[in-house]
């Protein structure tokens, strides 16, 4: 009977350490897991903060050049609009059109 005992206590005794084996074996797993994840997550982070810069000096450059277009447009209008009211004038009044009088009732340049 002693011996069936000593085998029975053995027994849960392995059955103990086996059990505390196997939560440090999920313990580890689960840190190993977290950290890989903390670790993809702050690369993506760090991922997205380059694609971010990159992108907005991109879109600063793409605006820059719209900018440009549109104030090389403008003045290409301004010299469109001086040319036709210079024209017409000149249909009208039958007298070429004074280049100080058209630039004067000209509107502004925008910036």
């Amino acid at each position: 009977m002693d011996a069936a005992r000593a085998l029975r206590d053995q027994a849960q005794a392995e059955a103990e350490a086996a059990a505390a084996e196997i939560a440090a074996a999920r313990a580890r797993a689960l840190k190993t897991a977290t950290d890989a994840k903390a670790k993809a997550a702050a690369e993506a982070a760090a991922r997205q903060g380059e694609l971010e810069a990159s992108l907005n000096a991109k879109l600063a450059e793409a605006e820059g050049r719209i900018r440009a277009s549109r104030d090389v447009a403008m003045g290409s209008v301004r010299a469109v609009a001086a040319e036709t009211a210079a024209l017409i004038t000149e249909k009208l009044t039958g007298k070429a059109a004074d280049a100080a009088e058209i630039e004067a009732a000209m509107p502004p340049a925008q910036a």
